[in-house]
């Protein structure tokens, strides 16, 4: 942890599109939240940004305080390092529901108080009804507060901020406790002898049954009415494994033919870490794959762009549409800029809004399985040409 410092934040955000960082002023202070957009295992490794997940910095004054949220982990058999054959011979030492929600977690400010965060923002409705819930459980709030050493890392689940599964109650259930300096994640266990009224994530209990990621790849293929488990090792490697109720939403999963436009659609979704998690080697996998790299890749310079495009709207044209357009309008992401207008303010980070759109606007443009693939095979041409390029 020592080398999870601001500045090799700053240099992993300089050197890949992948990453990002949100600059923003909170409660007077300034503040800078590390995120991915589309990233693939490679964009991780390469960069040894898994802790970029929400990754928090605030000035005091004098220091950038890190907080940390939780780290980026693959599904079983979606990459190297959570292939099965890499996992079957672990010993497990949890088990636990994945929630399906959102991440929420309490940071504190230099001026003392705790602030719920969702990933990207402090303002968004989920952080918002984190407070209410917040405000008005006892045991939580002296939890947080009598441990400011540790981040406890909530999933908000609630029948107004569904995902797929359905809740009945708003309601934070508790993850993951972890401690900020060294980033270790300790049991639950003292939540649950001394904070009765937190709600803390079901474990398996295997007293009687010991799982191994084989057993409990086969009691995946017959659970309903949940999305998965979170498998955490012996050794702190934690790997997701989806139910095949849940994969099989998604309509790329069992069908050897590829509808590139529902492909797209996954994956601007951020949905394909679960289909590829269920693809053996071959065409199809490999298809798919150069396809995610060549999404990745478009959709994360189109933001760029159009986060630059935005600054100049903002810094140089102080937001006067008629200049703007006068210079701006034939600009591939104008009608972006222009459309966000619409919204009183971004509500999760201050580009957040834009890359909402992007990704309806790519959406729109693929929707249509002839439009897709064209889309597609023009993405591929000019990323061999930028190769061959480089080359000669």
């Amino acid at each position: 942890m020592d080398n999870l410092t601001r500045e090799r934040c700053q240099e992993i955000v300089k050197s890949t599109e992948a990453f990002f960082v949100a600059e923003r002023e909170v409660n007077g202070y300034k503040v800078e939240m590390y995120n991915y957009r589309l990233a693939s295992y490679t964009d991780f490794i390469n960069h040894d940004a898994f802790e970029l997940r929400g990754l928090t910095f605030i000035f005091d004054g004098e220091n950038w305080i890190r907080h940390l949220a939780m780290d980026k982990f693959f599904n079983v058999n979606q990459t190297p390092g959570w292939m099965l054959e890499e996992l079957e011979e672990k010993c497990i030492a949890a088990i636990e529901d994945k929630a399906d929600g959102s991440m929420i977690q309490f940071i504190q400010f230099p001026d003392g108080k705790f602030y719920p965060k969702s990933k990207m923002s402090f303002e968004s409705t989920q952080a918002k009804m984190a407070s209410e819930i917040y405000q008005a459980n006892t045991d939580l709030r002296e939890m947080v507060e009598n441990n400011p050493h540790l981040t406890f890392i909530f999933e908000l689940v609630s029948p107004h901020n569904q995902i797929v599964l359905s809740y009945d109650n708003t309601d934070l259930i508790l993850l993951k406790v972890r401690e900020q300096t060294t980033g270790k994640y300790i049991p639950l266990d003292f939540v649950l002898d001394n904070f009765r009224n937190v709600s803390v994530v079901r474990y398996i209990d295997f007293t009687d049954h010991i799982y191994s990621v084989v057993q409990l790849m086969s009691h995946a293929k017959e659970a309903t009415d949940i999305e998965g488990w979170v498998i955490t090792f012996d050794d702190g490697h934690k790997a997701k494994l989806k139910t095949d109720w849940y994969l099989s939403l998604h309509g790329l999963i069992g069908d050897q033919t590829i509808r590139s436009n529902l492909l797209i659609e996954t994956i601007l979704d951020g949905n394909i870490d679960d289909v590829l998690s269920q693809l053996g080697a071959g065409e199809k996998r490999d298809f798919i794959v150069r396809a995610v790299e060549l999404v990745n890749s478009y959709v994360n310079h189109a933001m760029e762009e159009a986060r630059k495009l935005y600054d100049v709207f903002d810094f140089e044209y102080e937001f006067n549409k008629r200049n703007f357009a006068i210079d701006y309008n034939q600009h591939e992401y104008f009608h972006i800029i222009m459309q966000s207008l619409k919204f009183d303010k971004f509500e999760s980070s201050e580009y957040d809004l834009l890359f909402k759109l992007l990704i309806e606007s790519i959406k729109k443009r693929t929707n249509k399985l002839a439009d897709a693939i064209t889309f597609l095979e023009k993405l591929d041409e000019k990323q061999k040409s930028k190769i061959h390029t480089k080359g000669s």
